[in-house]
Parts: structure tokens; C-alpha cells; sequence
């Protein structure tokens, strides 16, 4: 939905990373608009030297515990691919976190990959990562985490209390992408919408492989043989109207006013 954003407004990024998002906004919007991005940890932060907008402030914080000063605060929060990072009872925390911390009327977006939709057309254009999804699909369920966001996430925000005011589910096709093995190989420019999604997908796997050595699930040859060929594989598959890659969804809950 539109969402407008005044002076004195106060903005919340949940797990920012390197605060690439909050960065790019900041310059979009006046210096009286306060954006506070926040992770579990600072290793991502930009560095000191760099020159971070005087309205951008970061610091480590857990989206299970805020601040409690911070109560009725935000007038939007953001939080993206947490699918990873969350078991369900967590989500039903942090979504009472972000419920807290948000003004009257305030929006959460919230952006997941379904994992659960690698299968059939999309399954098939990419055997490797097929794989892939089915080793870590009893792993999500093992741990009480969401792989099926599109037939769970939407009931768990509205059980929060907040009040969904829109729901969307795309596909985002990685039909002839490519995933870099860094940022430095080719520009960003030179870089597709289905290289960015693709590479992705293949860090969501990459950040699996110490619970998969661990339980001893499958070797490591065979393991990063599948991402080796989940990285180069999808540019030989070619487009159709309908894409085919991951669905993503993308929520936007108010708090009542």
C-alpha cells in the first residue's frame, strides 16, 4: 500500500545486514525522518570511515527483545528473509515485537521466499537445487521453522493482532541467471533481476552447510557439487511467460489504530 512517510517519522529496518536498504531510503527521504537499522550483529555495519547519513543510526539488537523505550514508536517497520533465522514461536515473538514498537496505524512489510514452491515446472528446470530442497525441507520441520511461508506467515501476522492490508505471492523467475561467485566478477549494472535472486538462493544454502555436515546428511563434494550446479545450471533454461524460479511473499500488516 502507499505509505507516507512525515517529518519526525521514525523507521525500523529488522535485520539489516549491511544496511543497504536503509541507506538507499535515507536518501530519498528528508534528514528529519529517523531510520533505526538494526541487527543481531554489527559485522555487516558499514564501517566508521564511512559516511553514513547523520538520520541512519545502527546499532545490535535482537528482533526477539527491542527496547522497551522503543513502545509505540515506528511508524514502519521493515524485515526481510528471516526464514532462516526463525522457528515458528519466534515468529509469534517478533511479530509481538514489531506490534509494540509500532505506532497506532503503523505498517510492517514483510518480504519471505517460500521454500515449499520448488517443485514441479520449477523443480524441474533445476535438479540441483530440487535436491537441495528436499535434503533441507525435514530440517525446517525438524526445527519447528517455516518452510511453507505462503500457507503459514499470513495467519501468523494476523494472529498477532496486526491487520493484514495486503498480501502478495510472485514468482521471481531465475530462468537464464547466474549466481556470481562474488560482486566483484561483473557490475551491478551488468547484473540481472534472475542473477540477484538466484544468488539468493544459493547464500540461503550456502548458510546450511555446517548443520548439514553435522548430521552427517551428505558429503561435501556432493553437497557444493549441487550449489556449483544450481549456480551455472539455470542459464541454460529458457524463459516462459510464467517464470520459473521461487515464490516470494510479501506481507503489509497495520497496527489498529
Amino acid at each position: 500500500p502507499g505509505i507516507t512517510i512525515g517529518p519526525g517519522d521514525k523507521i525500523l529496518e529488522a535485520g539489516c545486514g549491511t544496511g543497504i536498504w536503509s541507506l538507499q531510503l535515507a536518501a530519498t527521504l528528508p534528514p528529519t525522518v529517523s531510520i533505526h537499522s538494526t541487527d543481531i550483529s554489527p559485522a555487516n555495519f558499514p564501517l566508521p570511515s564511512y559516511n553514513t547519513p547523520s538520520n541512519v543510526h545502527f546499532s545490535t539488537q535482537s528482533v526477539l527483545s527491542l527496547p522497551e523505550s522503543w513502545s509505540n514508536t515506528f511508524s514502519v517497520i521493515h524485515q526481510r528473509l528471516f526464514s532462516a533465522a526463525l522457528s515458528r514461536s519466534q515468529w509469534r515473538t517478533a511479530l509481538a515485537e514489531h506490534y509494540r514498537v509500532l505506532l497506532p496505524g503503523g505498517v510492517v512489510a514483510l518480504t519471505e521466499i517460500d521454500g515449499a514452491s520448488c517443485q514441479g515446472r520449477h523443480a524441474q528446470a533445476c535438479p540441483a537445487e530440487a535436491k537441495l530442497t528436499e535434503l533441507l525441507a525435514p530440517l525446517y520441520e525438524k526445527q519447528d521453522m517455516i518452510y511453507d511461508m505462503q500457507g503459514v506467515l499470513r495467519g501468523l501476522v494476523e494472529e498477532s493482532g496486526l491487520e493484514v492490508v495486503s498480501y502478495e505471492s510472485k514468482v521471481f523467475s531465475k530462468e537464464g541467471g547466474i549466481a556470481y561467485e562474488a560482486t566483484t566478477e561483473v557490475s551491478d549494472a551488468a547484473r540481472s533481476l534472475e542473477d540477484d535472486t538466484l544468488m539468493s538462493m544459493v547464500r540461503t544454502f550456502e548458510s546450511f552447510w555446517p548443520v548439514v555436515d553435522r548430521l552427517k546428511l551428505v558429503d561435501e563434494e556432493t553437497y557444493h557439487g549441487w550449489l556449483q550446479e544450481m549456480r551455472t545450471s539455470w542459464r541454460e533454461v529458457p524463459k516462459t511467460k510464467e517464470g520459473r524460479g521461487d515464490a516470494w511473499v510479501r506481507i503489509c500488516a497495520r497496527k489498529p489504530f
